[in-house]
């Protein structure tokens, strides 16, 4: 018998288990977010596609394709379809009791949230065998510890069912291909079955957002490269990824229910789609409202700066300093690195629409975290000392992020000014230097506060889902602001999360030309470290039409 194998799957398995048990715990305040309701929508028209592509083939719903049907169901359609399940209601139905859930749109999110860090579980498990490939035992495992410490990665697996997903798929599809291409590169055969689950593997990943191929082609590109360098057969590279390529598009068109009737014009579009989509609006960073249409070069350094915990940003300062030491010895890190600058690269002369911080931008999460271990463990070459190194690493991040709760997401490092995170202010999304809950997923327990008030009448600004969802019955929710002057009512309650605008507020008052002055009566907040910041809002409101 292995103890040294049983010792570390006992690790590794606690690890996973921790970590789930970790993300339902905080599941438990959160609620759903906002773009949720219409990934059910959409998943209910692949539903319908579906059933009309085999039984009413020239029905013109078929060629009407929906926004969000660009993106892949990979992951959201078998989540929707088990949360609807009687089988995992009756499951969790101990859950709903306890934690007094009753309406069925609060079960189905909940049990989509459960569902999703199930999902991440996994995927994470195939990515620490994939690493396997390259890195020992411990490496590999101290990798996924520190992707899932990572507080963007851990706050939005609560509920980010759709950039999450993606990033894990991509990671997951960038290491089988890498695995496959460096076999190639060091004359090493290969088989039918390693073409075969490489290609399902890009494929996968590119059922999430067609535009990963983008991305996965860098491990290409990297690679020509170097067959170039080194004289290799170009015709036979070009062959072997055309083999893994092709699986993958064949993966993409039956995973892509909306791509059957037209499945190469929606390939078109959905890149289209997914690199030039064009969104109006701003993004506050730092104090400045940046333009998603035209954000600056530094728009991505200067978020993941802000976003990562130090002890990333150290190591990855360190882990380039190495690099150009040529000190580094690891050739999956090195293309990690490639990786990063690279993308980095193509954003600054593309320029492509960016809004939300870092969310299109998760799946650069992992090289981060790969990069941040690589570099403790290329510095320290005694054991004792990389323990030490990596132990305290780990109780900064734990320690930097935990009062947080929930919103995780929401981290900031000690270089941004915690105080002017979200000042206090009575503009409905509040003021400050930096957007916190811009997802909403604090809606439940800003309607918990509106359910104990003796509030009538509310308006749920942008977006009403995320408290309505929570709301009880006899509260009187007003769906418009045009709503409300119709009834000639003057005096109200708003419900808002914190995201400065620029311009327009989220309740919509200024493009309705209403006067109004409202004052803000109670809030949802979190700390950040020993810093109380702002995540949503209740306000009183008079009007004058």
């Amino acid at each position: 018998m292995n103890f040294q194998k049983i010792k570390h799957q006992t690790y590794l398995l606690s690890i996973f288990l921790f970590f789930l048990i970790h993300q339902i715990f905080y599941l438990i305040k959160g609620g759903n977010t906002y773009d949720e309701l219409f990934l059910i929508y959409e998943s209910g028209n692949i539903f319908n596609k579906i059933r009309l592509f085999f039984t009413d083939n020239n029905n013109p719903l078929l060629y009407d394709i929906g926004v969000n049907e660009y993106y892949g169901f990979l992951v959201i359609l078998p989540i929707y379809i088990l949360a609807n399940s009687t089988t995992i209601n009756n499951l969790l139905d101990i859950f709903y009791i306890n934690l007094e859930i009753q309406q069925q749109d609060e079960i189905l999110y909940f049990n989509m949230h459960i569902l999703l860090n199930i999902y991440v579980v996994v995927i994470l498990y195939f990515i620490y065998r994939k690493l396997l490939n390259f890195y020992s035992k411990n490496t590999s495992l101290l990798v996924v510890i520190f992707i899932t410490l990572f507080p963007s990665f851990n706050g939005q697996s609560l509920f980010n069912i759709k950039d999450i997903p993606y990033a894990l798929q991509l990671f997951l599809g960038v290491i089988y291909l890498y695995s496959y291409l460096y076999n190639l590169y060091i004359g090493q055969n290969t088989n039918n079955k390693e073409i075969l689950f490489t290609g399902i593997n890009i494929g996968l990943a590119c059922l999430l957002r067609v535009n990963a191929y983008g991305f996965i082609g860098l491990v290409s590109f990297y690679f020509l490269i170097l067959a170039i360098y080194k004289k290799s057969d170009l015709g036979e590279y070009l062959k072997m990824n055309l083999y893994v390529y092709f699986i993958s598009l064949l993966v993409v068109i039956i995973g892509s229910p909306s791509s059957w009737k037209s499945p190469f014009e929606w390939f078109y579009d959905a890149l289209i789609h997914q690199f030039f989509y064009e969104w109006s609006g701003y993004t506050l960073t730092n104090g400045r409202f940046i333009e998603a249409s035209n954000v600056s070069s530094t728009y991505l350094i200067e978020w993941f700066f802000y976003r990562s915990p130090i002890v990333y940003i150290l190591g990855f300062i360190f882990y380039v300093l190495l690099f150009l030491k040529k000190e580094t010895n690891n050739h999956f890190s090195r293309f990690a690195l490639f990786f990063l600058l690279f993308v980095n690269l193509l954003f600054i002369f593309l320029k492509p629409n960016a809004y939300d911080g870092i969310r299109q931008f998760l799946f650069l999460l992992p090289y981060i975290s790969l990069i941040f271990v690589e570099s403790i463990n290329e510095l320290f070459s005694k054991k004792s000392v990389r323990l030490i190194f990596f132990l305290a690493s780990l109780l900064y991040v734990v320690y930097s992020q935990y009062t947080l709760g929930p919103y995780k997401y929401v981290y900031l490092n000690e270089f941004s000014d915690e105080i002017n995170i979200s000042e206090y202010c009575e503009k409905i999304d509040g003021c400050g230097d930096w957007p916190t809950d811009y997802y909403a997923f604090s809606g439940r327990e800003l309607a918990k506060k509106i359910n104990n008030s003796n509030i009538q009448t509310l308006l749920s600004c942008k977006p009403p889902q995320a408290v309505n969802t929570y709301l009880k019955p006899n509260i009187n929710v007003s769906r418009s602001v045009q709503e409300l002057k119709d009834a000639k009512v003057t005096t109200f309650y708003t419900s808002s999360f914190h995201r400065p605008r620029p311009f327009n507020d989220s309740c919509r008052f200024d493009i309705n030309n209403v006067i109004y002055d409202c004052r803000m009566i109670d809030k949802v907040v979190t700390k950040l470290r020993s810093k109380e910041i702002a995540l949503s809002y209740i306000s009183k409101c008079e009007v004058n039409y």
